[in-house]
């Protein structure tokens, strides 16, 4: 395994970012290069996220295992003769955390691998304009995917729209991709897609790309050409009971409704979709769900688990908490790590 201090530049993001952008680059014939680059800006991102300003490989593993812990639990001063407390506010799911963003894009094989994806798979028409739109944008990562998807098709006037009901993310996605784009590139609205958000009024012309990895091990399967997915009214009325339901379902079919000629577009590859469920390449079914990433060496579906598979050659963060694990896979990674 390649370890981070042998991969990890001491480049600056933007020239990553920049490599990534240019057209000349093929995923295919410069896979390695594009895996090294992809993993160098995912880091990097994040370090800039966090305001990590050291560029040793190791030490933003630190900061960034660091910086999950106290998101992990928030201090906060209840009183002052007592001293500092503790608030387990992320299991409690308090509104406004940002932990879950940033312990997804930590997960660096399977963010890489994601972020490959929108960045060189996406089908899209040619355009002098180009619309993204992200639904739980979370730090911001996919949305710069989405960038180097437009800017590689040498399109100069671009705008991604970030949807997040975190105001941390928010607030911390703005500023950290303000960085590498100008800001009037950019949009993140705080809003909560479950809470019947309205996305009719972010669009008067073409939507080219649709990202929501809100998807898990609990999305059910779903039927894009049925009424409200295939899902019954019993399903539905759970689904608002579940404290822990990903949006995914509620994402995409607001989109549905609401964006003209969706389902169309993306079927006839003049709106890209990540995880494209309408084109088959995203098979939701909770724990068998699949998912093919045309950008992968192996071009085939894979379950969730197993979409960092062509990464594993490189070192990650070490975290335990990782996208798309089954509780089983997390209990034994811990009894592992124990012995």
């Amino acid at each position: 395994m390649k370890p981070l201090e042998e991969y990890v530049t001491h480049d600056p993001a933007s020239d990553d970012f920049e490599a990534l952008c240019d057209s000349r680059l093929d995923f295919e014939r410069d896979r390695a290069a594009v895996n090294e680059r992809v993993l160098n800006f995912v880091i990097k991102y994040l370090a800039s996220y966090l305001e990590i300003a050291e560029t040793e490989a190791n030490q933003i593993r630190d900061r960034v295992k660091a910086a999950l812990k106290r998101k992990l639990m928030m201090v906060y001063d209840e009183d002052p003769k007592e001293g500092v407390q503790y608030d387990a506010c992320y299991a409690r799911k308090v509104p406004g955390n940002d932990r879950y963003g940033i312990q997804c894009a930590a997960d660096l094989r399977r963010t890489a691998a994601i972020f490959k994806e929108i960045a060189f798979g996406g089908r899209f028409v040619n355009s002098q304009h180009f619309l993204g739109l992200d639904i739980g944008s979370g730090t911001g990562i996919l949305m710069m995917a989405m960038v180097v998807a437009a800017k590689r098709r040498g399109i100069r006037d671009y705008h991604v729209v970030g949807i997040e009901k975190s105001k941390m993310a928010e607030e911390q996605s703005e500023k950290t991709m303000s960085r590498l784009i100008p800001g009037d590139r950019l949009s993140v609205l705080c809003e909560n897609i479950v809470e019947e958000f309205k996305l009719s009024g972010l669009f008067r012309g073409m939507l080219h790309y649709w990202v929501s990895e809100t998807i898990s091990l609990q999305t059910p399967k779903l039927k894009s050409d049925q009424p409200e997915l295939g899902l019954n009214p019993a399903q539905l009325r759970i689904r608002k009971m579940e404290y822990t339901s990903d949006p995914f379902v509620e994402a995409f079919r607001n989109s549905l409704r609401e964006i003209p000629h969706f389902s169309h577009n993306v079927e006839m590859g003049r709106t890209a979709m990540f995880p494209d469920i309408i084109n088959g390449l995203y098979k939701p079914d909770r724990g068998r769900s699949t998912l093919l990433l045309k950008t992968s060496v192996r071009k085939r579906p894979v379950i969730l688990e197993q979409t960092s598979k062509e990464f594993e050659g490189y070192e990650d963060f070490g975290l335990l908490d990782k996208r798309w694990e089954s509780p089983n896979d997390v209990e034994r990674a811990a009894m592992e790590s124990d012995l």
